[in-house]
């Protein structure tokens, strides 16, 4: 018997920090990620000057908009949390952050 889990990879390498639960999320529905100096949303590589206005037209287009956000490990707190300020502002209610499972 074959055990594992599969997944859909990164278009850049994210290094996700160890998730202490080890929960996998099974109903992504917006996914954000934040590499060195790279956002990327929905598949589509954006400036950070323009994030505000993607998630706006996201809510706008979505009774409740939930953003799975998977930041790289090395990501600077403040920039990640200028990022979910950005999110907050812009409407977003509900946001998981995704980490690895630690097996």
């Amino acid at each position: 018997m074959i055990q594992g889990v599969l997944k859909k990879a990164d278009i850049i390498p994210i290094e996700a920090p160890i998730s202490k639960s080890g929960k996998l999320i099974k109903d992504k529905q917006v996914e954000l990620l934040l590499g060195d100096g790279v956002i990327i949303l929905q598949n589509d590589f954006i400036d950070k000057a323009n994030l505000a206005d993607k998630i706006n037209n996201l809510v706008l287009n979505s009774e409740k908009l939930k953003v799975h956000l998977k930041a790289d490990k090395n990501i600077n707190a403040h920039e990640l949390l200028d990022i979910l300020q950005i999110m907050r502002n812009s409407g977003v209610q509900d946001i998981s952050l995704i980490t690895e499972t630690p097996y």
